[in-house]
């Protein structure tokens, strides 16, 4: 009976955290699937399988990829994801039992409570889907193959440190654990062994460390988190006293695993996921979706002070028709607040490469598409951004590269239906020309070529607007980054081109406002502008603004 009832208990808990977590991304941090998903693109390709699996845990990254490619669904995604923390939730008390038939409820609240801790660790962007899935395969092989003999660990070690990497200790350590026996002691000694030959022989382009401590797990090369280390010692040590104390002390090792499961989850929230990199993904996202309001309502409530949340605001306030009346309400990081130079990272730029595609600087948007890509640390490629690249090549016509990319996307789940459509675009202007999006941004793109030079971009703006009067984002871009930089001439001049093509009623409040506090010298109480204007000249020199360096 208490067999049956620690088996029922054990799975309404398991079920519980796969609801709790689902809810949790699914509501509270959309913008963190989103993030991830876009950085990877999972094919149904056998060359893409072989390509993973030919890399030390690269079984676990296929399977994690895959799980993660669902966040496009972001309901489905949020549940499979739930499920991965349910299912280690579930794996938990099965491991204690094996070790320990005691009918105690403490394994089902410790492995709450190791659930949690992912949770908390998965809070760093960083992290990537393989750590749990190895994780999940390291304990699951422990429970196929736990009365195993010698041979088959002297053959499944070596195999699973090369499948799904470092975490293959849980399944040693597990081992010794269970047959509590000083002869198992090898087993340690084994895997050192396994990782060092392997290293020597099959990985000699990586540190030792990566080798140690896992390369798919963590998306930055040559770095880990503190808690990808922690949680399989606390899962050994956990269970490993779990042996030794029997049943002894269960009742207030139950209250303490529960307490600190709760404990776990609020700091999740308060301190792993209520960070400024998480409002910034939230506008990134926000932005993927179009949703322009919702990223300005959004920076009424919250501002973080770096140029990336001014891009994102101000490009909204420009696709709602709000930047010349209320730019200077919001934040500004300084002349790069509307475009930033290139930074050699995946996030950076997002702003900026959507602000590109939306003015009709393709070639530039391009250009930043396909350096973030390339950016990608673990060289994989991204759904996002090839899609992007796609886009940039059909505008320009430039059709064989659009071609290449959307072969590869069409070997994708979610990105497949997308290629299909876009591939019937190939080759043939008129139909380009008369889709909604790509036809405006042929419409909307220089005419000539012209040398990007990022020191003038309010030239770029310029030139833009002159080659198509109709696109009131660069007029009204030109003129905003006039007033970033402080050019009080060219601010004065392009004002006429906003009486003349900006079709207001009246002049914007913004320029009202620049424009007065020009007219006074700075010398303007209650101005915006003239906050902003004051902050540059106290960080520069009085020649004029010069670029901050926030990023």
């Amino acid at each position: 009976m208490k067999t049956f009832f620690f088996k029922h208990i054990n799975l309404t808990i398991s079920i519980l955290v796969t609801l709790f977590v689902a809810l949790f991304w699914y509501f509270l941090h959309p913008e963190a699937m989103s993030y991830q998903e876009q950085y990877q693109l999972w094919l149904w390709d056998t060359d893409y399988f072989y390509d993973s699996v030919s890399q030390m845990g690269g079984l676990a990254d296929f399977i994690g990829e895959f799980i993660v490619q669902w966040y496009k669904i972001e309901w489905l995604g949020a549940l499979l994801l739930g499920g991965v923390y349910g299912l280690i939730c579930w794996l938990v008390p099965r491991l204690a039992r094996s070790v320990n038939e005691a009918d105690s409820l403490f394994p089902v609240f410790f492995g709450g409570c190791v659930s949690m801790l992912l949770l908390w660790l998965m809070s760093d962007e960083s992290i990537l889907m393989s750590y749990p899935v190895a994780l999940i395969l390291a304990m699951s092989l422990f429970l196929v193959l736990r009365k195993a003999n010698v041979l088959y660990d002297i053959i499944v070690i070596p195999v699973m440190y090369w499948l799904i990497g470092p975490v293959v200790w849980v399944y040693a350590i597990m081992k010794c654990i269970y047959r509590y026996e000083f002869k198992t002691l090898w087993l340690p000694v084994y895997v050192i062994a396994s990782q060092i030959l392997i290293f020597h022989f099959f990985m000699p382009q990586w540190p030792l460390q990566s080798a140690l401590c896992g390369i798919g797990y963590y998306r930055m090369p040559l770095d880990y988190a503190t808690l990808q280390i922690i949680i399989p010692i606390v899962i050994c040590v956990g269970l490993w006293g779990y042996r030794l104390l029997k049943d002894h002390y269960s009742k207030p090792l139950c209250v303490c695993t529960a307490i600190l499961a709760i404990v776990f989850a609020y700091l999740t929230n308060s301190k792993g996921y209520n960070q400024p990199i998480y409002e910034l993904m939230r506008q990134d996202y926000l932005i993927r979706n179009e949703r322009w309001n919702d990223v300005i309502e959004r920076a009424e409530e919250v501002t973080i002070p770096i140029n990336f949340w001014s891009e994102s605001v101000n490009l909204s306030l420009g696709m709602t028709g709000q930047l010349a009346d209320r730019q200077f309400e919001f934040f500004q990081s300084g002349q790069d607040a509307l475009i930033m130079p290139m930074v050699r990272d995946i996030t950076s730029n997002m702003p900026s490469m959507e602000a590109f595609y939306r003015l009709g600087m393709i070639n530039e948007c391009l250009r930043y598409s396909f350096d973030m890509q390339e950016c990608l640390p673990n060289g994989k490629k991204s759904g996002r951004l090839s899609q992007r690249i796609v886009e940039c090549c059909i505008i320009n016509g430039k059709y064989s590269i659009a071609k290449k990319y959307i072969g590869i996307l069409k070997k994708s789940t979610f990105y497949k239906e997308w290629a299909e459509e876009a591939e019937k675009y190939l080759y043939n202007d008129a139909m380009v020309e008369s889709h909604a999006s790509w036809g405006k941004a042929r419409q909307l793109r220089y005419k000539v070529n012209i040398l990007f030079y990022y020191p003038q971009i309010e030239k770029m703006f310029a030139n833009l607007f002159a080659t198509n009067t109709s696109n009131r984002l660069a007029l009204e871009y030109c003129i905003a980054q006039d007033l970033l930089k402080g050019n009080a001439d060219d601010f004065r001049d392009h004002l006429s081109w906003a009486q003349q093509y900006g079709g207001y009623p009246s002049m914007p409040r913004a320029y009202q406002d620049a424009y007065n506090c020009i007219m006074a010298q700075g010398n303007l109480p209650g101005s915006s502008y003239a906050e902003y204007a004051k902050r540059m000249y106290d960080m520069q020199s009085e020649g004029g603004f010069e670029q901050t360096e926030t990023h």
